[in-house]
């Protein structure tokens, strides 16, 4: 690893106080405060926004953020605390925080970043060329080649008849599974009949489903990129992803709040619910990622304070997922109030919305047998009572329905600025880490 010299790290130092700054214009409490901060008081920026029970397997790290005022001017250096604190800032005397200068900062946390945090900015190579054994008289192997022109081809391998058959796709249709069954038995000069078809089929669509576990994208972590281009990387697809779904959306939304077409309304909904419910699953997944990045490496949050923050204020508008004293957003409330107005759009056949209880009073069930005291390591399964007609009563317990979450009209407005703020959050990563790699390297 290369010295970092003072004008990189300077380059790193500039993004948080500027980070710093802009979280003090977004909170109004802060600002106020800003102006009358005596020089004896620090505030400290805290560290995490969401709700964390049950969220994330890291702990928060101790290391803060914190402004004073000096010369009429913020100076911003890094706390140490003990403890915990819950609110987004909090007022401290001077002396009860242990004050990191910030250079001395950045440069330990570059020194101890590891490597694997950089995986967002590998390079996304091609599919990787596999196969697996499909062992049907000659026919050897299935390949998956995605390089090649034709979608089926048969390679022959030596002298006595033997050969592989390679794919250029994985997306299974039945055209392409009777494609590659013809080709096999062409090879083998074998009858195109039903009895050979459906013996290679079944061989076929084993090795295919094999194959397409088997298949992967290679990443590459980024090694000495002469030009700087991380276009093709994982963060990168992301970043395009977000730009894609969010036109969806955006198209989406226009449709169900404008369109006077009662059909058009409905497809826009439809839409909504769909890309809401794609998002929150894996927005989820996005945030448990970054969230446990921030509290292994701090440096990666000082640098994204202020976007995290915008995401968490644009979360928090939607009330009904805020928990704990603090009110911090809880991103399995969002996803269950996401899922819960999906499913009731979609996962209901029968228009029936709450569960039917039948009064069985005056019914006679013709009891069997009662087993009890059953082994503890028993299956639970197991029928303990038995009577009359008890199959129809299990078939009839298979029925299920969803409840109604009823959430406002602007809640699919709220949630756009809510992706926005995703995409933003992603895109300042993408140039913290960036920056970050290439002064280590």
């Amino acid at each position: 690893m290369n010295t970092i010299t003072s004008k990189t790290c300077n380059k790193i130092i500039d993004v948080i106080k500027n980070n710093v700054n802009m979280v003090i214009d977004e909170i109004p409490e802060l600002k106020s405060m800003l102006e009358k901060l005596p020089k004896n008081k620090v505030v400290c920026i805290n560290n995490s926004f969401f709700y964390r029970k049950d969220f994330v397997k890291t702990t928060k790290n101790s290391r803060y953020l914190c402004f004073s005022k000096e010369d009429n001017k913020v100076k911003v250096f890094v706390g140490e605390l003990q403890s915990d604190i819950k609110k987004d800032w909090v007022l401290f005397n001077s002396e009860q925080i242990s004050k990191i200068d910030l250079k001395h900062a950045v440069r330990s946390e570059i020194k101890v970043i590891g490597d694997i945090v950089f995986i967002l900015i590998g390079n996304l190579e091609e599919e990787v060329s596999c196969e697996v054994e499909l062992e049907f008289k000659k026919a050897k192997k299935l390949k998956y080649y995605p390089s090649i022109e034709e979608e089926v081809y048969i390679e022959e391998i030596d002298e006595k008849g033997n050969f592989n058959c390679i794919i250029n796709s994985l997306v299974y249709s039945e055209e392409l599974s009777e494609c590659i069954v013809e080709k096999i038995l062409k090879a083998l000069n074998e009858e195109f009949n039903e009895d050979n078809k459906q013996n290679i089929k079944k061989k076929v669509s084993k090795a295919f489903d094999k194959l397409v576990k088997k298949a992967h994208i290679k990443l590459v972590l980024p090694g000495s990129h002469s030009n700087g281009d991380y276009s093709n990387s994982l963060i990168n697809k992301m970043i395009l992803s977000f730009e894609s779904q969010l036109q969806k959306y955006e198209s989406s939304l226009n449709k169900y709040f404008y369109s006077k077409n009662s059909e058009e309304k409905e497809k826009g909904l439809i839409e909504l619910l769909r890309l809401s419910y794609s998002f929150a699953d894996d927005s989820i997944k996005l945030l448990k990622l970054l969230v446990t990045i921030t509290d292994l490496k701090p440096l990666i949050l000082w640098c994204t304070l202020s976007e995290f923050y915008e995401l968490k204020d644009e979360f928090s508008k939607i009330p009904f997922i805020l928990k704990g004293n603090q009110k911090k957003p809880s991103l399995k409330e969002y996803r269950e109030i996401v899922a819960s107005v999906r499913n009731f759009a979609f996962h209901r056949f029968f228009l029936i919305d709450k569960p039917i209880e039948a009064d069985l009073t005056n019914i006679k069930l013709e009891a069997k047998k009662l087993r009890f005291f059953e082994y503890h390591s028993e299956n639970k399964k197991i029928r303990n009572l038995e009577y009359q007609d008890q199959e129809i009563v299990e078939a009839l317990q298979e029925f299920t329905t969803t409840t109604k979450s009823d959430i406002s009209h602007d809640f699919w407005e709220k949630n756009l600025y809510i992706m926005k703020k995703m995409e933003k959050l992603l895109k300042s990563l993408k140039k913290i880490l960036m920056i970050i790699f290439e002064m280590r390297t």
